[in-house]
């Protein structure tokens, strides 16, 4: 086996380089940012924060007539909210412990129960998609207050499978 010749492609002779710690060209102008962009963004664009955090619960599901066997479930719970800028002195889209912590508060709810004998599910089957609707209307609850919107959430009831909810952006 011959060895590879490296091509190396020159920069256009217009972009004026230096180096950068990595020793990695970079044009003059690199570092030149629209700061006010940053901090309010242009219009349509967003930010968006996603932050995942786990529960167990069990249930049983009736489907076509038979009930399904008593399981449990480790639940993975991703939830993604949206701003249009960054606020505070802290430049943040919000606290990141406080959004955590609301988030945290709804799961800790489900943590090791039994779905079937939660309120909302009295009703509701305990199917994997209408949880994922529940907590997307008490997310919505405990958010309030906080300078973002609830986007979506994914639920992953095993590694392999999940639901996500998204909320449309045509009723905005």
């Amino acid at each position: 086996m011959g060895k590879r010749k490296k091509t190396i492609v020159a920069p256009p002779a217009e972009l004026p380089l230096e180096k950068g710690s990595s020793g990695e060209a970079v044009p003059d102008d690199f570092w030149d940012i629209d700061e006010p962009a940053v901090l309010g963004l242009f219009l349509g664009h967003y930010y968006e924060i996603s932050i995942d955090t786990f529960f167990n619960a069990s249930h049983t599901v009736i489907i076509k007539g038979n009930r399904g066997p008593l399981h449990t479930h480790s639940y993975r719970l991703g939830v993604r909210c949206r701003s249009k800028s960054i606020s505070g002195k802290e430049q943040v889209i919000a606290d990141y412990s406080t959004l955590r912590g609301r988030i945290n508060q709804v799961a800790k709810a489900y943590n090791n129960q039994h779905l079937n004998d939660l309120p909302p599910f009295r009703q509701l089957k305990s199917t994997t998609e209408n949880l994922t609707a529940v907590l997307f209307q008490q997310l919505t609850k405990a958010l309030i207050g906080l300078p973002i919107e609830l986007v979506s959430i994914t639920l992953w009831e095993s590694p392999t499978v999940a639901v996500t909810l998204t909320k449309d952006e045509i009723g905005r």
